[in-house]
């Protein structure tokens, strides 16, 4: 009559609680207390069989090494065969039940565990063939100690499988997800504190930087700086004045480049008048005699005397660019020339000796140098955030309370 309730009862839902991460491996140890309590009371019952069935062993191997054959009257050769095999049989037996330690907790049983499967697994190779032969003469003495062996094995299946039922090897995977936890989480709390200190460093440095250029501005807004501006300007229009005035220098040597080189190949003034061609401002203002002057007063004789051929070029137009070069021309090309590189040299060496010069060489390396560390600095901050990102601590209490719920049926949320 009572059916209906069963289906109105609920199943009994997980325990709801929160955990902070820094003290879950207190409430593991609290949950895994019952589990390991059990195993314990175990281990114990587990310590006794063992030493009783090793005991059990050792008499079963005694009672073979003196047992005697129920039919003596076997060729010579076959006892010495079944002597020499029950000797290495117990013996081997004996070797490795002098190596089994047994173990005082959880720790020690899992080490232990392992050892035994391999010792017993290494006896039994060893042995085989020896218990092969005493099966034909001492069968029930030697079935006596495979038999106590076969309970050691047994009693340690029991105590694993145990082990597993109690989810043990769950919890030691919990246990050092949980450490991995903790450990990422102080990590991740270094990395935030480290990124503050940097996000820190980098305003200061910002703020400073901020301050050189406000310094740099108030700096252009000053005297010192507009007369520094002013020589700027001075020489740079003395450069475009020397550019224009090469120019000119330039551009009439290039009009009668053509005869010019013919006749420096047969004159003794070839290299002087190639100089000519290469640069001709350089050319003048190495020619302090202004020996180019005589050069071309005989290059205008000769084309006047038609020795070489022009082609199809007018000698009467070649003639009047030759004569605009004359002596009149060079010497002012020359004056001008060097008054003008006078005068940049002057204001270069105003420049030099300007206060500004310095004072904007020291705010512009401050700039310079600052804004270097400001760059450092972000590449260490983008470092450091790089590092935080890759910690993912919420997928790993993701991972964490879904192995919580498993194992201990409660619904953590770890925090």
């Amino acid at each position: 009559m009572f059916s209906f309730l069963k289906k109105l009862r609920k199943p009994k839902e997980p325990e709801k609680l929160a955990v902070p991460g820094h003290v879950l491996h207190l409430h593991i140890e609290e949950w895994s207390a019952p589990l390991l309590e059990r195993l314990s009371q175990q281990l114990h019952r587990y310590q006794a069989g063992m030493r009783g069935e090793i005991a059990e062993t050792r008499q079963a191997i005694t009672a073979l090494m003196q047992a005697r054959l129920r039919n003596e009257k076997i060729p010579e050769q076959h006892k010495i065969l079944m002597q020499g095999n029950r000797e290495i049989y117990a013996k081997r037996v004996q070797q490795f039940l002098d190596t089994l330690v047994l173990p005082e907790d959880y720790p020690g049983l899992l080490q232990f565990a392992e050892t035994f499967a391999q010792a017993m697994e290494s006896l039994h190779e060893s042995t085989q063939k020896s218990y092969a032969v005493l099966q034909q003469f001492l069968a029930d003495e030697a079935y006596a100690v495979a038999s106590s062996l076969k309970k050691l094995e047994q009693l340690t299946k029991d105590i694993m499988a145990l082990v597993g039922e109690l989810n043990l090897p769950a919890i030691d995977l919990l246990k050092r997800s949980v450490q991995a936890l903790q450990k990422s989480m102080a990590a991740q709390g270094a990395l935030n504190s480290e990124i503050e200190s940097v996000e820190q460093r980098l305003k200061q440095l910002q703020a400073e930087h901020q301050q050189l250029l406000g310094k740099l501005e108030q700096f252009k807004q000053g005297e010192s700086f507009r007369q520094f501006q002013g020589i700027k300007a001075d020489i740079e229009q003395l450069d475009q004045q020397l550019a224009s005035h090469s120019q000119g220098l330039v551009q009439a040597i290039r009009l009668i480049e053509h005869p010019l080189k013919k006749y420096g190949r047969f004159s003794q003034d070839e290299n002087l008048i190639l100089a000519y061609l290469r640069d001709p401002v350089t050319a003048l203002l190495n020619d302090p005699v202004l020996h180019i002057h005589e050069v071309l007063a005989r290059l205008q004789k000769s084309i006047a005397a038609d020795q070489f051929s022009l082609g199809e070029k007018d000698p009467e137009k070649i003639l009047a660019n030759v004569r605009a070069l004359d002596l009149g021309y060079l010497t002012q090309f020359v004056k001008q020339h060097q008054e003008l590189q006078a005068a940049k040299k002057s204001r270069q060496e105003e420049l030099r000796s300007s206060k500004a010069i310095a004072e904007i060489e020291s705010l512009t390396k401050q700039r310079r140098e600052k804004e270097e560390q400001i760059a450092s600095v972000q590449r260490e901050r983008g470092e450091s955030i790089k590092r935080y990102d890759a910690i993912n601590l919420p997928e790993m209490r993701q991972q964490i309370a879904e192995r919580i719920k498993a194992i201990f049926a409660k619904e953590a949320v770890i925090e």
